[in-house]
C-alpha cells in the first residue's frame, strides 16, 4: 500500500474508528466510573441513534412512494448516522458561536452538511466493503418479495453511483437534523433548539421585506452542562474527521478543491454568499500559492516531549496545557495527546490550511 492509499484509507475509516473507539471506550469504564465525553455520547447518541433507528423501521414497512430520504437513509447503520449528525451539528454550531443570541447555522445549511457527510460515508463504506445492505430494509414494503427487492436493488445501484441528487443529499440530513433536535438528550434534557431570526431582503418585485429563518442553537442547559467542557475535545469525540495527514494536502486552485484527498472541505470556513461571490470575482492566485505553501510544509512529532508530556498527565502534575485529575482520580480526556498516539511514529505529517473571513 502506497502512501497515498494508506491516506485514503485513513480518512475513509475516520468515522468507522470513532465508532470503534466509542464503544472500546464505553466497555472499558467500570462500574460508578464517570467520564463526561462518554457520559454525553451514551445519552445524545444513544437516544438519536434510537430514533434514527425506529425512522428506518418506518420506511421498510411502509407503504406507497419513497420520500427523496429513505433510501440514503437506511443505507447507513443508524448509530453512523447519528454519529455524524451529532459531530457536524456541533462543529457548525461551535464555528457560529454558542451563544443563542449569537449567529447560528441555518436548517438548511446544517441539512446541506449532515447530507454530505451521508454520502461520503456511504462511498467509504462501500469502497471499504462493508456496505450496508439497504435492500433488505425495503423489503418489506411490497407485498411481492422479489418486486420489492428489484426495485430496491434499482435505487439503491443508483445511489451508490455516489452523485446522489441534491434533493436526496438535503432531505436525508435535514431529516437527520430534525431528529437530533426531538430526540437527542442529556439525560432528559434537550441538546438543540430551534432559533426564529428575521433576516432583511430586498426583491424588486416586493421591495423590502423580512423573512423567517429557522436556525439550530444549543439549548441553555446543554451551553451550561459544556461550559466547562473542553470544545475541541468534545468534537473530536462526535467528530473524528479532520486529522493530520501523512501526504501533502491537494494543492487549492479554487474555492473547493483543495486538502483532503476523499473529504472536500472549503477553503473559507464561514461561507457567507456575499463573501464568496466577491472571492470568486477576486484574484486568489497569491492567496492561493501562499496557502499550498503553508500546507507543504512537513512536520513531526518530538518524540521525547511527547513522552515527557504523557508521563506528566500520567503522574497528575499541574502542567499548563494538561488537564488536571478529577475529584475521583480519573483522567479527562486530551485531543492532543490523543491524536500525537496515533501519529507519534509518522516521519512527515502534514495540515490542510482554511481561511477565515
Amino acid at each position: 500500500m502506497d502512501k497515498q492509499e494508506r491516506q485514503r484509507k485513513l480518512e475513509e475509516d475516520a468515522l468507522e474508528d470513532g465508532r470503534i473507539e466509542y464503544r472500546d471506550a464505553v466497555a472499558s469504564l467500570r462500574p460508578g466510573q464517570s467520564n463526561w465525553g462518554i457520559e454525553f455520547l451514551r445519552s445524545a447518541l444513544g437516544s438519536l441513534a434510537a430514533a434514527v433507528a425506529q425512522q428506518q423501521i418506518q420506511i421498510g414497512h411502509g407503504k406507497g412512494k419513497l420520500p427523496a430520504f429513505a433510501i440514503p437513509l437506511v443505507s447507513l447503520d443508524p448509530e453512523k448516522l447519528a454519529l455524524l449528525t451529532l459531530g457536524t451539528m456541533l462543529d457548525k454550531i461551535a464555528a457560529k458561536g454558542r451563544d443563542p443570541a449569537g449567529p447560528l447555522p441555518t436548517r438548511t445549511e446544517l441539512g446541506e452538511a449532515v447530507g454530505q457527510r451521508c454520502r461520503l460515508e456511504r462511498y467509504f463504506d462501500k469502497t471499504a466493503g462493508r456496505p450496508r445492505d439497504a435492500c433488505s430494509e425495503l423489503r418489506m414494503r411490497n407485498a411481492h418479495i422479489h418486486l420489492s427487492r428489484k426495485r430496491a436493488l434499482k435505487q439503491v445501484a443508483f445511489l451508490d453511483r455516489g452523485d446522489w441528487p441534491f434533493e436526496r443529499q438535503w432531505s436525508v440530513g435535514l431529516i437527520l437534523v430534525l431528529l437530533a433536535v426531538e430526540h437527542a438528550t442529556l439525560g432528559t434534557a434537550p441538546i438543540f433548539q430551534v432559533v426564529e431570526t428575521r433576516e432583511r431582503r430586498e426583491k424588486k418585485s416586493r421591495g423590502v421585506y423580512f423573512a423567517s429563518i429557522k436556525c439550530i442553537g444549543l439549548t441553555s442547559k446543554a451551553v451550561e452542562w459544556l461550559d466547562n467542557r473542553e470544545q475541541s475535545v468534545l468534537r473530536s469525540l462526535v467528530s473524528p474527521i479532520h486529522r493530520p495527514m501523512t501526504v501533502p494536502p491537494l494543492h487549492w486552485n479554487s474555492l473547493r478543491d483543495g486538502g483532503y484527498l476523499t473529504e472536500r472541505i472549503h477553503l473559507v470556513k464561514r461561507r457567507n454568499p456575499s463573501i464568496l461571490s466577491a472571492l470568486a470575482r477576486a484574484d486568489l492566485s497569491r492567496v492561493l500559492k501562499s496557502v499550498n505553501a503553508l500546507q507543504d510544509t512537513a512536520w513531526r512529532i518530538n518524540q521525547s516531549i511527547y513522552r515527557e508530556m504523557q508521563q506528566a498527565r500520567m503522574s497528575g502534575y499541574a502542567f499548563p496545557g494538561l488537564p488536571l485529575r478529577r475529584s475521583d482520580g480519573s483522567l479527562p480526556p486530551d485531543l492532543r495527546l490523543e491524536v500525537c498516539k496515533r501519529f507519534v511514529d509518522e516521519e512527515r505529517l502534514y495540515f490542510p490550511y482554511q481561511l477565515a473571513v
